[in-house]
This record gives C-alpha cells, structure tokens and sequence, in this order.
C-alpha cells in the first residue's frame, strides 16, 4: 500500500497527522501513550504529529489530564462545509430558472477572505459563452459577485494588493470603495470587463434574514451580447432569485 501512496506522491507523513486527528474526533481524550498505541506510531513520532496538530489549533491539551481532544475548530470546518452545501443546494433549483430565463451563465458564489468561491453555475447553452471552473476563486475587487457581498457587508473585505488583470480593473482602495457605496445605492454590482475581457457580470446579494451577504448570485454575459438597456431586468431577475432563495436558506443555516 505504501508502495502505491509513494508512486502517486502522496505525502505519507500528512497522512499519519489525518489518522491521528481523525481517531481523536472519534474518541474520548487520551493520552500520548494511548494514541500511540492506537495507530502504531512511535511516542516520539506521535508527539510531533499532536504538537503540529496543537500549534494550528485543532487539537489541545488538558492541563490537569495531559490528555489531548480535539478542539472547536474542527467542529467550525465541518460546519463551514455543511453550511456551503447547504447554500448550494439550496440554490441550484433557483439558478437553474434564472437561466433558463436568459438562456446565459449563472452564477454562485461565497466568500473566501478576500476572494469569492464560486459554489455553483449553470452555463449558457450558446456556444458562445465565457465560464469559470467550480472552486475557482476571484479577488472580490475584480468580481460582480465579490462586491456584491463586500458592499453589504458589515466588515467588507480589504484586498491585500489589486492585481490587474484588464485595463477595466479596480486599481486601488479608494476606488474600491467608491463603488461599493455607489452598488448600495443602486442594490446590484456590475463587473465590466475587469476580470476577463470581453465577459460582463451582473451580480446582487443573496441576504440571511435580511442582514448579512451570505452568497451572491451573478449572470455572465459576452460582451458582444450584452446590452445596456437590458440591465434592469437583469437585476429584477436576479433580485427575484435571491429573495427567492434567501427563503429557501432560511430554513437550512
């Protein structure tokens, strides 16, 4: 077995830390002692593994015990993953008849720090159509659906730096947020060209209870299909498939 984890490179070491952190979730605390029996590992191996595990926090050691359990931190990732699923599935069915509408690539994203995480699309049946791959992430400065949440946000995102990918993209802090007051006013953002040239995107908020951004929905437009005068019931549409799926969420996060 081990043999075939080398020859597809697999980081056997990285393994040993995900078994370890892995039997803690699924037993009481215990001890060095007890831990290293229980895998087979040597005590001072297993002493790195908890020692690495303890220094990003997913795991600690009681003071009085010396025994070692898993912190909420592991309990906070599984959540963040569920909560996504449940934002996607959720979504799907709202997104499929947004473009079904328009017959042009839909889009869901959350967001990631400083960058939006696309969830979840429908794309275009045209064969003329621009796209991005599932688990793609976009800086929020660059994106329809990045300042579609940040505009909304309690604590929007500040970027680190503003990479320019087109000669349409945001250039610095000041810009950024003059049009985050300017899609507050107007309850949509629009990415023109800033990302990938030739692809226009509408974007509007998906809001939990009405407070915070929890997602945003976009529709991908070519440039050569995009027209100006169109723009409004774009947003109507989209502000119709994100109430429509903030109900929706309601119910599941």
């Amino acid at each position: 077995m081990a043999e075939d984890l080398n020859k597809r490179s697999v980081i056997l070491s990285a393994l040993k830390v995900f078994e370890v952190l892995e039997l803690l979730a699924g037993h009481n605390p215990a001890s060095l002692t007890e831990i290293a029996k229980m895998t087979g590992f040597s005590k001072s191996n297993t002493q790195r593994i908890l020692n690495t595990l303890c220094a990003a926090s997913y795991v600690r050691q009681d003071e009085d015990s010396l025994k070692y359990r898993p912190t909420i931190k592991l309990y906070s990732l599984g959540s963040t993953i569920l909560r996504q699923d449940a934002v996607r599935l959720a979504a799907h069915p709202h997104l499929l008849k947004l473009q079904e509408q328009f017959n042009e690539t839909v889009n869901l994203g959350i967001l990631d720090r400083d960058s939006i995480l696309y969830l979840d699309k429908i794309v275009s049946k045209s064969p003329l159509r621009v796209e991005l791959e599932l688990g793609s992430k976009v800086p929020v400065y660059c994106s329809g659906l990045g300042k579609a949440i940040s505009a909304f946000h309690k604590t929007p995102p500040v970027p680190d730096n503003f990479t320019s990918y087109t000669v349409n993209t945001v250039g610095s802090q000041a810009e950024f947020e003059k049009q985050l007051a300017k899609i507050r006013e107007q309850g949509y953002a629009l990415d023109a060209e800033e990302y990938v040239e030739g692809l226009i995107c509408i974007a509007v908020p998906i809001l939990h209870k009405h407070t915070e951004p929890v997602a945003a929905v976009s529709i991908s437009i070519p440039k050569i299909r995009f027209q100006e005068g169109n723009v409004p019931n774009y947003v109507a549409a989209l502000q119709d498939c994100a109430q429509g799926l903030a109900e929706a969420l309601y119910q599941k996060i």
